[in-house]
């Protein structure tokens, strides 16, 4: 993520039942977006989740 721009702000790892859970929280402040990411504890699946500021549509645009 930090190639891409991305300040990670924290990072916290948990061990359940053997199986670890890796959570990182990143945040983008050229263009305000927030990113999480998580492994699911041990599965071989990884979550992402992104939020960003509502898109709209400029103003001052006309067709």
């Amino acid at each position: 993520m930090t190639n891409e721009g991305v300040d990670v702000t924290d990072y916290q790892e948990t061990d359940k039942d053997g199986k670890v859970d890796a959570l990182v929280w990143g945040y983008d402040k050229s263009d305000n977006f927030l990113v999480i990411s998580s492994s699911g504890l041990g599965s071989d699946r990884m979550f992402l989740s992104v939020h960003t500021p509502c898109l709209m549509p400029p103003t001052s645009a006309t067709p």
